[in-house]
């Protein structure tokens, strides 16, 4: 019996378990950082460069803008950004800030502390304060609004005396526009912006070719899984990479392909299905989702009844590296089984990088941030998306590839911390723990960031709850004269 990770480690707060694909009878996929492997290199250069072309050439900031660098080696995922006060933090396990920078300048402990003396109101649903950098195609946009709040507050510091409070936070909310309109502007449609022209022209610069994962794809279906794709990739951006990656042919590899999936409202909402034909979306929405088709949009629940899944949905298995739309809400809302795609565990032990998969540390973790998965220097306590990731997903590891290393009948030995975090050692390195864990506790748990399917009622309670909490924030950072500055 193998281990996903080398050595099975034997220390109080674990709870052990076996894991065997052979036990799901659909095993599906997402695309972005999960089928497709990119070269984090390339690509982080090249969304940075799109987001300042956007910036200078159309939102017309200064030319001074094109001169500031790429700052790859100062974020990681993970990160949250705070659009009100133009601040940037990392989360423990309980939602409470422990780094927090402005633009590039880093608070001190007793500044955070003051502003942010709460754990923050993010449970993993959208906020209209908070931003959280759950995608490696975030962190170059992270980047781009850290120069656009850095020269913000040099206008700020020359007028200081001339502006109002209402007018220096409509300067910070003209960034946050300018930035919404940005992701928009590059990744909206495939037939604009900067973005997906430069994938075309140089494929092969920016993702790798998968035969290995190929051959196991083919290996699922021969054993009788029906193998599945939910991407929130359009048609166009699907068929580039995948014809690159898996072949011309790559369609034929799945039994069922969701396009423009709109994750994680997939998985809580119930949007209809629009069957492609001929690379055209039909305006009448399917009645009934059947195998060897192509949707755009759609849900689970439908996908579920059509296909019979719903009659056994612990047999469903989905693999992706979105920690909220990929993991937490197929698990928590439709009782999926879940593989949570995590590259960062390469940068936590080196049995876990196979030959060429790791590309560059520095998104793994920084001097200025520390690791994706932990919240201390000494990797003993959880950060805020290392604790979700292990108690929202069945099984994570680096790489799907990591998979095809053996046959589906395979059996895993897998761990989980739990409650490891009031249980561990100091001096012990928690990164021994990290390839695999068992089920995660009861959807009761209090400390299980459940996603709330009423959305009006989580719109509504975040508005009033965040207007209290932004009053409450503002008249701290005035008491304490640190306001954006």
């Amino acid at each position: 019996m193998e281990n996903l990770q080398h050595g099975a480690p034997q220390q109080r707060g674990i709870e052990s378990t076996d894991f065997c694909l052979d036990r799901f009878h659909a095993i599906g996929f997402d695309m972005d950082h999960t089928l497709i492997r990119y070269k984090l290199d390339a690509l982080q250069d090249l969304v940075f460069r799109c987001a300042i072309e956007y910036l200078v050439g159309v939102a017309k900031y200064p030319e001074s803008l094109r001169s500031k660098s790429f700052l790859g080696s100062t974020f990681i995922k993970g990160i949250f950004a705070d659009k009100i006060l133009g601040n940037f933090l990392k989360l423990d396990s309980n939602r409470r800030v422990i780094i927090a920078y402005h633009g590039t300048h880093r608070y001190s402990d007793e500044d955070m502390k003051r502003i942010y003396p709460d754990p923050i109101l993010y449970k993993g649903v959208s906020s209209h304060r908070f931003w959280a950098c759950t995608s490696y195609f975030d962190i170059p946009y992270y980047c781009a609004y850290a120069h656009l709040i850095d020269l913000v507050d040099e206008r700020i510091a020359a007028r200081r005396s001339e502006l109002s409070q209402d007018e220096i936070d409509s300067l910070y909310d003209d960034i946050n526009h300018d930035m919404f309109k940005c992701i928009m502007y590059n990744f909206g449609d495939f037939y604009s912006g900067m973005f997906f022209k430069e994938m075309a022209a140089a494929t092969d610069r920016y993702i790798d070719k998968r035969p290995v994962v190929r051959d196991w794809l083919i290996s699922l279906r021969g054993a009788g899984k029906k193998v599945y794709l939910i991407t929130n990739s359009s048609e166009e951006y699907a068929d580039l990479l995948m014809n690159y990656a898996f072949g011309v042919d790559w369609r034929d590899l799945f039994d069922l392909i969701v396009l423009k999936a709109r994750k994680p409202h997939f998985f809580l909402d119930k949007n209809a299905f629009f069957e492609i034909i001929d690379h055209k979306a039909q305006e009448t929405p399917c009645e009934k989702i059947e195998y060897k088709k192509l949707y755009n949009g759609g849900n689970a629940a439908q996908l579920s009844r059509d296909l019979g899944w719903d009659a056994d949905p612990a047999g469903v298995l989905y693999c992706g590296d979105e920690p909220v739309g990929d993991v937490m809400a197929p698990k928590n809302h439709c009782g999926w089984a879940t593989a949570a795609i995590v590259e960062e565990l390469e940068a936590l032990d080196e049995s876990l990088h196979f030959g060429d998969e790791l590309d560059s540390a520095c998104y793994h973790h920084t001097e200025q941030w520390g690791q994706f998965f932990f919240s201390d220097d000494q990797k003993t306590r959880l950060s805020y998306w290392g604790h979700l990731i292990d108690r929202s997903s069945t099984v994570y590891l680096p790489c799907v590839s990591r998979f095809s290393r053996f046959p589906i009948s395979h059996v895993y030995s897998t761990h989980r911390a739990s409650s490891y975090e009031d249980t561990q050692s100091k001096t012990q390195d928690a990164s021994k723990l990290f390839s695999a864990h068992a089920v995660p506790k009861d959807r009761s748990d209090p400390e299980v960031p459940l996603l709330i399917v009423d959305h009006d009622a989580v719109t509504e309670a975040s508005q009033v709850l965040g207007a209290l909490e932004d009053k409450k924030k503002k008249a701290q950072l005035k008491h304490l004269n640190i306001h954006r500055s």
